[in-house]
């Protein structure tokens, strides 16, 4: 008796999980940083990759990252070319943002995409959070 009934969870857990999508399934992929980002000292460092996550056959032209203070003044733009598979990042600077946005025009115009942008914390270590459209970031 018990053996049918864990026979049939079994059979149930198989079924429900076979062909999971990993991530969101609303969304067809994601771009984010990948590595190493901190403030200490008075220095911002950035390094690592920007990489394009399942967003197959398509390359965002003019992805920038972008700098800001907490009041919204852009501190820098850096213009990292165009992302395909992934863009090495190697970047440090003596002042320190609050907001790195990763941008390119074309990530609001592509469907179903999610981006990161990062937050200092008090800690000096930036948190990331994904959105879906250009309204969802701090700065306009």
């Amino acid at each position: 008796m018990y053996s049918k009934q864990i026979l049939t969870c079994l059979v149930v857990i198989c079924v429900s999980l076979s062909g999971c999508a990993i991530g969101n399934p609303a969304y067809n992929g994601d771009v984010e940083f990948i590595g190493d980002i901190h403030a200490s000292n008075g220095t911002f460092v950035m390094k690592g990759e920007i990489a394009n996550g399942g967003m197959k056959n398509i390359t965002f032209k003019n992805v920038t990252v972008n700098l800001y203070w907490e009041n919204g003044t852009r501190i820098d733009s850096i213009e990292m070319g165009s992302l395909y598979n992934s863009i090495p990042v190697n970047l440090t600077r003596d002042k320190v943002p609050k907001y790195v946005i990763i941008d390119s025009p074309e990530f609001w115009s592509t469907e179903k995409v999610e981006v990161d942008y990062y937050t200092r914390m008090d800690s000096g270590n930036y948190s990331n959070t994904i959105v879906t459209g250009r309204s969802e970031l701090p700065i306009e």
